[in-house]
This record gives structure tokens, C-alpha cells and sequence, in this order.
């Protein structure tokens, strides 16, 4: 699978149009909750499980992965996943929360 046109990477997007930096200040809140949680951020230093298991198998370094929009397509269905896991999970939260509040 080639690269169309009008398709382009996360990585390729952010160098294109943010100076390949992403901050918290380009998400919205939840998104930077689920982001801060999935990659288990303290002090600005993160694991990318999901990264380095799937892409990065085999690989020397995750620094190895190609930036290809085929690695993005293997990589994608994980991370939405993982958020729609995280979301379901909050969701069980705040209801727990509700219930016990009564």
C-alpha cells in the first residue's frame, strides 16, 4: 500500500503543521487525559507499549520504525482500542461514583 496524496502520518502531519510538536495544548482535555494515561507519562519521560511491541518487534530501537502510513494503519485500530477501553472504563467510574452517592 502506497501513500495517497492527501494522506499523510500522525508525525508527518505535526511536522507539517506544528513544528513537529504536540503538546497538551493541541488536545482537548480528554484527549490529553487518555494520552497522559496510555503512555504513562511522569515528568515527561513515557513508555509506548503498544509502540514498541507491535511496530518495534524485531527492530533494534523503536527509533527504527519507518514512518509509513502502512504502520499506521496496523497501529491505529490498537490505539482506538485502547481509548475506547479507557473510555468505557471512565464511564464505569462515574457511574460507580453516582450509585455510591445515593
Amino acid at each position: 500500500m502506497s501513500l495517497k496524496r492527501d494522506e499523510m502520518t500522525g508525525a508527518q502531519f505535526f511536522r507539517k503543521n506544528w513544528d513537529g510538536v504536540l503538546t497538551s495544548n493541541e488536545l482537548s482535555d480528554e484527549a490529553d487525559d487518555f494520552a497522559r494515561e496510555y503512555l504513562n507519562i511522569h515528568n515527561d519521560i513515557y513508555t509506548a507499549t503498544d509502540f514498541a511491541e507491535i511496530l518495534a518487534a524485531g527492530l533494534p530501537t523503536v527509533y527504527h520504525v519507518e514512518d509509513t502510513i502502512e504502520n499506521y494503519r496496523i497501529i491505529e485500530p490498537v490505539i482506538s482500542e485502547r481509548y475506547r477501553d479507557w473510555k468505557r472504563q471512565k464511564t464505569d467510574i462515574t457511574k460507580a461514583v453516582a450509585a455510591a452517592a445515593y
